[in-house]
């Protein structure tokens, strides 16, 4: 879970939500004030040096503003993809929408439905993290597909020139302590489950 964000983005963000000026100048210095040292040894000792990015450990509210920072990324990438018609489409009365972005504490899911829009949505989203200070490396990325795996042998999905790597389909993805899988059985977690199990008598 990301437990650091831009502190203009909270400010951005608490503001854009009611707090008045007053308050969010409050939530602002608390997080701002703490300072860092450096120290060599007994030899020396760096200047107090400032924090811009970090968030309380174990405060209920961090969660919170970094929440809301991130939910105005994600409004932004959501209002692209619908544009884009970036996603999984589904029907709400009538009207089509699509499911583009999923986020969980800590991971997210891009939806896509062919190989060349997974890149293309991945590449906007990352511009995104990037401006509000996270960003996710290429080597951190997976995908999987709904396909069969033969149907992708050749497929290849790019973030900045690398490959990213692809999970085959009964295996998948862990999320929340879950494995998350594209197939019918369950084989995975169970063997999962059943592997902590064990490991937890030895």
């Amino acid at each position: 879970a990301c437990d650091y964000t831009r502190h203009n983005n909270v400010l951005k963000a608490i503001q854009k939500r009611g707090l008045s000026d007053l308050i969010s100048a409050a939530i602002l210095r608390e997080v701002a004030k703490p300072r860092g040292l450096i120290k060599l040894g007994d030899l020396a000792t760096t200047e107090p040096i400032c924090r811009n990015r970090s968030l309380w450990q174990g405060d209920p509210l961090a969660p919170k503003l970094f929440n809301s920072t991130l939910d105005d990324v994600a409004e932004i990438f959501n209002s692209e993809a619908r544009k884009r018609r970036w996603g999984w489409p589904y029907e709400v009365e009538g009207k089509t929408c699509y499911l583009s972005l999923i986020c969980f504490a800590d991971n997210y899911w891009i939806l896509s439905t062919s190989p060349q829009e997974l890149e293309r949505a991945n590449i906007f989203w990352q511009s995104l993290l990037k401006d509000a200070g996270w960003h996710t490396p290429a080597a951190d990325m997976t995908y999987a597909t709904t396909a069969d795996d033969h149907l992708y042998t050749n497929c290849e999905v790019k973030y900045g020139g690398a490959i990213i790597k692809r999970s085959p389909k009964a295996i998948g993805f862990n999320a929340l302590g879950t494995q998350i899988t594209f197939v019918i059985r369950h084989d995975a977690e169970l063997n999962r489950r059943t592997k902590a199990a064990w490991e937890a008598f030895h």
